[in-house]
């Protein structure tokens, strides 16, 4: 049970990677993800990844929707992840919010409520008044760094 969930956490850490790679400061991450991985204050892996997309006041709707496809299209592009476009929790609302979910080849067992996937959830409702930047890195490159390996694991 244990190595799926680390693998989905290195999956959805790639994602992310993929986000800051390509749209450093478009977007904040929030919820349980970025409870867990940027603050440590939950001890859980990460289910989903849920940010704000920043945005300026006098885009319009469809400005607003082109900058979620982006992002969206970001995280298809990232190698190991595949979009889902017939799941069912696949929704967007034009120039309000998008949610997408990418499957992943798994190299572990089957768990009972675990799918082998990554939720993307990007919206613009929300307050970026209060964010800072933190670190984040997935499980296995957190085991590494404290093992004195963090050449081993970039992601």
């Amino acid at each position: 049970q244990r190595t799926a969930i680390v693998e989905r956490d290195y999956y959805l850490t790639r994602a992310l990677h993929s986000l800051c790679a390509s749209h450093a400061g478009e977007f904040i991450l929030k919820g349980g993800t970025s409870l867990s991985k940027g603050w440590n204050l939950l001890d859980r892996f990460s289910e989903d990844l849920d940010i704000l997309v920043r945005t300026e006041a006098a885009w319009g709707a469809a400005r607003r929707d082109t900058r979620l496809k982006a992002l969206r299209d970001t995280i298809a592009n990232t190698k190991g992840l595949t979009q889902d476009s017939k799941d069912k929790r696949t929704r967007s609302e034009t120039g309000v919010s998008r949610t997408a979910v990418y499957r992943y080849e798994s190299v572990t067992s089957d768990v009972p409520g675990l799918g082998r996937n990554v939720l993307f959830e990007a919206g613009y409702r929300g307050s970026a008044s209060a964010a800072v930047k933190k670190p984040i890195q997935s499980v296995v490159a957190e085991y590494a760094a404290d093992k004195g390996l963090s050449n081993l694991a970039k992601v």
